[in-house]
């Protein structure tokens, strides 16, 4: 199994695409900084030849520190045209953090990272920033598409 590693703005939601490296600094604004894992599944999966996506993840948020929150749990879907190693999609992430609230948080995806916005609820307006690792846990890109994959590391909101 092949492991890489990815720095990214925005929840890595939630990193799904790229797995390329793109370092960014964390903005001041930022509330809470957790600790992340999730699964993105790629619909019909990531390849060596740019196709069209339907992405898919779940995932939680825990040890938060900052914001009122000490964890949380979200979903999230998106689309795009990608690769294993290019392409763009978006995508739309729903945050319920332990408190009952809620962020709903837009992304866009590239293959230098990701980038978005909270766009609803706790933390509106605030920028998302994530460092992760994704791994594949089935496929490889070559010959087999990557279908799922593992997502770790921290993000910050």
């Amino acid at each position: 199994m092949r492991k890489m590693s990815l720095s990214v703005l925005v929840v890595g939601a939630l990193a799904l695409v790229g797995f390329a490296p793109a370092a960014q600094a964390r903005p001041l604004t930022q509330s809470t900084t957790c600790d992340v894992s999730a699964i993105a599944t790629f619909n019909p999966g990531l390849t060596l030849g740019e196709k069209a996506q339907t992405i898919k993840m779940k995932g939680t948020l825990s040890s938060c520190n900052g914001g009122g929150v000490t964890s949380g749990s979200f979903r999230g879907t998106g689309s795009g045209t990608m690769s294993c190693t290019s392409g763009s999609g978006t995508g739309i992430l729903k945050v319920t953090w332990d408190t009952t609230e809620v962020s709903k948080i837009s992304i866009t995806l590239t293959t230098s990272g990701l980038s978005g916005t909270v766009i609803g609820g706790k933390f509106k307006g605030e920028a998302v920033t994530a460092d992760v690792t994704i791994t594949p846990l089935q496929g490889n890109c070559f010959p087999d598409p990557v279908t799922k994959a593992g997502v770790s590391g921290t993000v910050s909101l």
